[in-house]
């Protein structure tokens, strides 16, 4: 479906419109509902993978629509087909998942369809729980070897460390660190190929639906979610963003207090 100069508003997930409970809250479902009625273009644009809960709520804000995936790498069309992946370097995934091994990190590569780890542990095992997905146990630098990967995920619970590993990717790749109110206390870095972003993926699907990103809104709670903010001409942060964020966008109530409300009587 191709909507010419439609206003089209992309929605971040966890801490947007998912909160603590790990779904969208039924007062949230109203809101996003009645807009979608009304004609709006409501495209997800998140860091996580197609499938599972993302999918259910991307199918239920517009299931003609494109939406975004794995922070830009995937962007699936209105038959969930895959319209855009975008496959990551493989020098920076051998290092990646050499460093895991080294450090015992839990590590996840992610093909377009499928989560991989090397092995099990709680935290990824939490992880899959919240998505609502299964995983794939195997050897990590077999699969690079064998599939393309379109992002690679670290989760840890020490911000420290979360840094360094954003910090320490190659030039040839992109990392957005953030977090879920769902998984309390986790530290999320994802990482991307350079150039490849939720920028990067909601100008591609701007231009798909006709839209001027000038025209468009957008909403998120963290830094992975800038990119995004900065390709819309009307973008908005949540309360619980970092402060650097609220100084920098307006800001809605938390995603407690439902703010996707003010930011759809605002666009």
């Amino acid at each position: 479906m191709r909507l010419m100069r439609a206003p089209v508003i992309f929605l971040d997930l966890d801490g947007t419109i998912i909160g603590p409970p790990g779904d969208v809250h039924p007062v949230a479902w109203k809101a996003l509902d009645a807009a979608r009625e009304q004609g709006r273009a409501l495209c997800v644009c998140t860091g996580r993978p197609s499938g599972g809960l993302a999918s259910r709520i991307a199918r239920r804000l517009g299931p003609s629509l494109p939406h975004i995936f794995h922070g830009g790498a995937v962007i699936l069309d209105g038959d969930d087909g895959v319209s855009r992946a975008e496959a990551m370097p493989r020098s920076a995934l051998e290092a990646m998942v050499e460093r895991a091994r080294r450090e015992a990190l839990t590590l996840e590569l992610y093909t377009a369809d499928c989560i991989w780890v090397d092995a099990v542990t709680p935290v990824h095992a939490r992880h899959l729980s919240l998505l609502d997905l299964d995983g794939r146990v195997g050897d990590l630098l077999a699969l690079i070897e064998e599939a393309e990967i379109v992002k690679a995920q670290w989760i840890v619970y020490d911000a420290a460390l979360a840094h360094d590993l954003a910090e320490c990717v190659p030039d040839d790749c992109f990392a957005a660190r953030g977090d879920s109110q769902a998984m309390s206390k986790a530290r999320f870095v994802t990482i991307t190929r350079q150039g490849i972003d939720k920028g990067a993926a909601v100008r591609h699907v701007a231009g798909i639906l006709g839209a001027d990103p000038r025209d468009c809104a957008a909403v998120g709670d963290s830094t992975g979610d800038v990119p995004m903010l900065d390709a819309v001409g009307r973008p908005f942060v949540t309360a619980d963003a970092p402060a650097a964020l609220q100084a920098r966008y307006p800001v809605v109530p938390s995603v407690r207090e439902h703010g996707i409300l003010q930011v759809l009587s605002n666009v």
